[in-house]
């Protein structure tokens, strides 16, 4: 169910992407997302790596980066 109601991105999400290497199956199938691809470029950098017929195969980043030797990434 989509509605207009907003969510909060999860703090541990952009932790992991920021981490290390990170990527996103977009199917185009469906129509209730929890998060679209725009609405995700307030958060992560989507770079479009590989294209189907029915979606897209992103490399996500988050928008202000997290560097992968800090301790944010070495906290399991």
């Amino acid at each position: 169910y989509r509605s207009n109601v907003t969510f909060a991105m999860p703090a541990r999400f952009l932790a992991d992407v920021g981490c290390k290497a990170s990527y996103l199956a977009w199917f185009t199938a469906g129509n209730d997302y929890y998060f679209t691809p725009v609405e995700l470029k307030k958060y992560v950098t989507l770079v479009a790596v590989a294209t189907e017929s029915d979606g897209l195969l992103y490399r996500i980043t988050p928008v202000h980066s997290v560097s992968a030797g800090s301790t944010r990434c070495q906290a399991g």
